[in-house]
Formats: structure tokens, sequence, C-alpha cells
């Protein structure tokens, strides 16, 4: 018999990485849309339609780790084991992984500047996909050890 904790934690991983894939199916169109030169609202055909399935797959999971968030918080028990100081920790590495990893990706991408017209909008948008992705990567990649 699984415990309750156990169930939560898996409930909370695949929550994870349900956004996860939601936020980066989501995003890459776009991304791709402004490598093009092209402006956000210009956004048409299948990569509208994938970004859309991205955006209702991210809300989707993002509802739901609200509904298990208001859940927990009813039990004092497993909200002290869910949000250990080994968690804490995890998040804590997770997000110096992020802000690492942005100082690289803006240190490449100002070097790359120097040689190449860089769209703003694709300079923000990776840095918004950079940094939420290489997060939840790096948050499931610490949880698995």
């Amino acid at each position: 018999m699984i415990s309750e904790i156990t169930l939560l934690e898996r409930k909370r991983t695949r929550g994870l990485i349900g956004s996860l894939l939601g936020y980066m199916v989501w995003l890459l169109p776009v991304l791709a849309n402004s490598l093009n030169d092209g402006r956000l609202w210009q956004l048409t055909g299948w990569g509208a339609v994938i970004s859309g399935l991205g955006g209702l797959v991210w809300t989707f999971y993002l509802i739901r780790m609200v509904q298990l968030s208001l859940a927990v918080r009813k039990k004092r028990k497993l909200v002290n084991a869910l949000n250990n100081e080994y968690y804490q920790l995890i998040r804590l590495k997770s997000f110096m992984v992020g802000f690492w990893v942005l100082i690289g990706v803006s240190t490449i991408l100002l070097g790359l500047s120097q040689w190449i017209q860089l769209n703003i909008e694709f300079v923000l948008l990776t840095f918004l996909f950079t940094g939420v992705v290489t997060t939840l990567i790096s948050y499931l990649i610490f949880e698995k050890e």
C-alpha cells in the first residue's frame, strides 16, 4: 500500500512534468516565429494551434497543482512532510541552476550580438524559455537523486 505522502509526491512530480511539457510546447513555436523576425501576434497556422494546445496543457496542470496545494494545506502533517528542508534545498539548488544558466545564455547572446543583429523578442523569449525550463528540469533531476 502506497502512503499518502508518496502518492502526493508522485502527483507533484507528474504535475511538474506536465507543466514543463505544456510550457515548452506553448513557447517553442513562439520562439521559432520570433527567429524569423516575425512578431508575436503574427503566429498563425499550425504554429498557433500547437502553441495554443501547449498553453491549454500548461493551464490544466497549473489548475491541478493549485488544487493539490489547497488539498494538502488542510493537513498539517502532509505540509511538513512535503515541504521539509530537503525539498527546500532542492528548490534553492534548482533556482541557482536556472540563474547561472540564464547568466550563461545572456553571455552567449551578448557575444552573438557583436556579429548578428538579434531581435529583441527573440532574446526576451529565449530568457523566459531558458529560465523556466532549466529550473523545472533541474528540480526534477535533483528530486530523483
